[in-house]
């Protein structure tokens, strides 16, 4: 398989003669040949929601890594060459990165360079002509103070881990969502070691909901390595989209690569890995994060055993949110707001187990590249979410609401109006993402497995009637029913 890092040349990134625009016009040239006079053909701008908030805090407490390019999926299988390029062109103008024009692939519908191939999409990896600073515990592009009590330090961009891209045209039936995953400096498109995989991501068209199960995951690998004395262990995911079953719902799929094994030096790491992470049999496990379950498996075929479905895939997590709030708002300081008024409460945090938001800044910092409406419905402020600890609790849960406090921090709407978030989501609810991939789940399992525990209404499969008895006098054969095992579930906070 061809290798996408190739070597950069000494000095090559300080040639002061380099055009951006002029590499690029030379590869689509090369790649797609300008149209023939006559021929018309009209590309509509590209919808790009990216998700941007404030990155506060000492930056040598992050968890920031160096990327020389990121992959890009879904790409459908009958996208030209052509629609390819200009789908890269757009992304690299929206978050400012500088693709290598020069030496990206000549045929991006090569077989080496469809990456992780599904029946009707795949990926692609983008390398960079400049390394970029990743920070997984962020989601932002954001000038970074490296000092922030020096005024005159030195300040870097931090690009997201991952983020969510919506292109579309002049109708809705066209509109696509894709997946867009920076990767760290040492991936190998060519030399990779798939360790374990992962299952239930419902596929997040904002990308901050697949940012925060990322992030949470994580954690626990990185928490589980230092404890058994591997910190220093190298490994990265990359998260693909996949459709469940015989729907039309997609779903990530998170695979976990390690090192490439070397015999006779690192053959143990594989085992090293999965021991630390609690994998240590053939049979799945079953992270709890409490108000979600993931699923970890050591190879695709146990992953996606429907069997499996009912002990992780059908809960779904309720929530608060609160629309309205002024775009940019550093996540801090809302939640601290929120804390004001409610007469700094100690206990109001506790049924909620994790907190982010949806932004509109790029939106608004991109109106030439969004329509109308989508500028309207997304640009104008953005969405706290606040994800409560589990449905038992909800009811307990603390109701916030707007009161002085996070009023100084709400937005105002395009005539200049103050904003007001909606009632509905001051009370827990359904988490909306969910609700059709759970159902997508239900629809997979057989007609004979009982009802989800813990959700008594909508989201569950249809049930075929039953089949009539066998023929009196028919000899039917003694067949033994093949119990599914029960999987063991790992509190990742222990």
């Amino acid at each position: 398989m061809a290798d996408n890092n190739i070597p950069i040349p000494p000095n090559a990134e300080q040639v002061p003669e380099y055009d951006g625009d002029a590499a690029y016009r030379a590869y689509l040239n090369a790649v797609a040949p300008p149209i023939p006079i006559g021929q018309i053909q009209e590309f509509c701008p590209a919808e790009i929601p990216v998700r941007a908030s404030l990155l506060r805090g000492d930056s040598a407490q992050m968890r920031n890594f160096s990327s020389r390019g990121f992959l890009l999926s879904p790409i459908s299988i009958t996208s030209s060459p052509l629609q390819i390029v200009q789908l890269i062109r757009a992304v690299s103008i929206l978050l400012s990165l500088e693709p290598d024009w020069l030496r990206l692939p000549g045929n991006w519908l090569a077989s080496d360079q469809m990456l992780f191939p599904q029946p009707n999409f795949f990926s692609i990896y983008v390398a960079l002509r400049l390394e970029i600073t990743v920070g997984p515990d962020g989601d932002s592009i954001n000038q970074f103070e490296v000092e922030p009590a020096d005024v005159e330090s030195a300040s870097l961009v931090i690009y997201p881990h991952c983020t969510t891209i919506l292109t579309s045209s002049t109708t809705p039936v066209q509109t696509q969502t894709l997946f867009l995953q920076f990767m760290p400096r040492h991936w190998n498109s060519s030399r990779r070691m798939e360790t374990v995989l992962l299952r239930n991501f419902p596929f997040d068209n904002f990308g901050s909901h697949t940012r925060l199960l990322l992030h949470l995951v994580a954690e626990y690998f990185d928490s589980s390595l230092r404890k058994h004395g591997h910190a220093e262990l190298e490994h990265y995911m990359v998260l693909t989209p996949a459709i469940i079953g015989k729907t039309k719902v997609t779903e990530g799929i998170v695979r976990v690569f390690l090192p490439p094994i070397l015999p006779g030096l690192n053959m143990d790491l594989p085992a090293a890995f999965c021991s630390a992470v609690g994998l240590s049999s053939n049979q799945p496990v079953i992270l709890s994060f409490g108000w979600t379950n993931i699923l970890m498996a050591g190879n695709l075929g146990d992953l996606l055993r429907v069997e499996y479905i009912p002990q992780y895939g059908t809960l779904i997590p309720q929530e608060m949110f609160i629309t309205g709030v002024h775009s940019g708002t550093p996540l801090a300081s809302a939640l601290v707001s929120l804390w004001a008024d409610v007469n700094w409460s100690p206990s109001c945090f506790d049924k909620i187990d994790a907190a982010y938001f949806d932004r509109s800044a790029p939106y608004i910092a991109h109106p030439n590249l969004v329509s109308p409406d989508t500028l309207l419905t997304h640009g104008v402020s953005d969405t706290l979410h606040l994800i409560v600890a589990s449905r038992e609790t909800a009811s307990s849960a603390t109701r916030f609401f707007v009161g002085q406090a996070m009023g100084e921090l709400m937005g105002f709407g395009p005539q200049g109006q103050p904003l007001t978030p909606l009632s509905v989501g001051l009370s827990p609810s359904d988490v909306t993402l969910y609700i059709k991939h759970v159902k997508a789940y239900l629809s997979q399992l057989p007609t004979s497995s009982n009802a989800p525990a813990g959700r008594g209404r909508g989201g569950r499969a249809p049930l075929r009637l039953a089949r009539p008895g066998p023929r009196a006098g028919r000899t039917v054969p003694s067949t033994s029913v093949t119990l599914t095992p029960k999987l063991a579930v790992i509190d990742t906070e222990v």
